[in-house]
């Protein structure tokens, strides 16, 4: 393992060198960004009150974009591949990271367009709270890859159709773990999208999803989603967008047979002058299980964002978030026996302060809060706390 992971060091360092190269010669697609980083973590294990651990850690990560716009094709490769070292964590002091992003745009015709994105994710012992899904992984070496396919199709110029499809993969590395928590999403649907005012648009929509879990247990689902949205500019500095619809999941051998919610989501984005940007958020719907045995979530999310630039070279930005998860006894295998309903609750908070020194350089402090609650068997509650300093340059 450690061989794995030195040899990984060395690659990400010999890209960066070689990026770094190319960039030299005056390559402006290429862009190449180093950031690093001391974080003071209080709980690194995440685990209940009187039981943390504490440790101070290193992070350096390099940052890789290459963006080719042509006349009808653009195309963007990201990678950001990170070293963490960390001061007091006795049974491994480093960890690699790696994050790669592909984006394919393409132009047929002026009425044809395709969308195709890819996001890999490899972590070791990662933060659970750090999925961008919201969804907490187990304290397991992981590999998470989502790949997006969107088609349009112009009916006119007030009409459009859209056909999308997603596939998304999760893999531990321990089988213990990955046994019961391993899954394939494969997500099929089809929208259609009328402007129909200046400032309005709205849309119809339809989605089938399906689940697989590789476990002994029977966790399997599909899940069928119809809808609709409405996108509005109220003004310049005001936009919004909502979804809403009924969402119905039949399990393969749940204790019950199916269950059926309505779902929605909305979003506004305010910009009150150039200096400041907020965005606020909510949503409801099915999601899925991160805890075995359940087969099933229903999951709100509320969120808010807002970034502000204090001078020309000092900027503030805060988020908060909080997600509600419900698990109900009767959405689990016949195989598991009688299972009792439970409670999760997830609340974050985030600040950072960035201070441009130059062109090319940026310092910046943070700080990142997670509460953690839940009364499933098996699941701890914990607070996590960790702050840090940092320094990116522009290379």
């Amino acid at each position: 393992m450690r061989l794995v992971k030195w040899v990984s060091v060395s690659l990400v360092v010999l890209f960066a060198l070689q990026v770094a190269a190319i960039a030299k010669e005056g390559a402006r697609s290429w862009q190449i960004h180093n950031r690093l980083r001391l974080e003071y973590d209080d709980n690194i294990r995440t685990e209940m009150d009187g039981q943390e651990d504490s440790s101070f850690k290193v992070i350096e990560e390099v940052e890789a974009l290459l963006n080719a716009n042509m006349e009808n094709t653009f195309i963007s490769l990201r990678l950001r591949p990170s070293f963490v070292w960390w001061d007091d964590r006795p049974e491994d002091q480093s960890d690699v990271h790696v994050d790669l992003d592909f984006i394919l745009n393409q132009r047929f015709n002026p009425r044809t367009s395709l969308s195709v994105k890819d996001g890999l994710r490899r972590a070791e012992l990662p933060s659970l709270e750090d999925d961008a899904r919201g969804t907490l992984r187990m304290d397991n070496d992981y590999t998470y890859n989502t790949l997006n396919a969107l088609g349009m199709y112009k009916i006119s110029p007030q009409t459009r159709v859209e056909l999308e499809g997603r596939h998304i993969l999760l893999r531990y590395d321990e089988n213990a773990v990955a046994d019961t928590e391993d899954f394939d999403i494969l997500v099929g649907g089809a929208s259609v999208r009328h402007q129909f005012a200046p400032d309005t648009v709205l849309g119809a929509e339809a989605r089938y999803e399906t689940i697989s879990y590789d476990s002994a247990l029977d966790r399997d689902s599909d899940t069928i989603h119809l809808g609709g949205s409405v996108e509005q500019t109220f003004s310049p500095n005001l936009l919004g967008n909502a979804r809403a619809g009924w969402q119905r999941k039949e399990f393969d051998a749940g204790t019950t047979d199916s269950t059926d919610a309505p779902y929605g989501d909305v979003t506004m984005s305010f910009i009150p002058s150039p200096q400041t940007r907020m965005t606020v958020g909510a949503s409801y719907s099915f999601f899925e299980s991160s805890v075995t045995p359940f087969l099933n979530q229903n999951r709100a999310r509320f969120h808010a964002a807002i970034a502000h630039d204090l001078t020309a070279k000092i900027a503030l930005y805060l988020s908060a978030g909080y997600i509600m998860s419900e698990y109900d006894g009767q959405e689990t295998p016949e195989t598991a026996g009688t299972v009792t309903d439970g409670n999760e609750d997830v609340k974050q908070l985030s600040a950072r302060v960035t201070y441009k020194v130059n062109r090319s350089n940026w310092l910046e402090a943070s700080w990142q809060y997670t509460d953690f609650e839940s009364d499933l068997a098996g699941r701890e509650d914990y607070e996590r706390n960790r702050f840090g300093l940092g320094w990116k340059v522009q290379l």
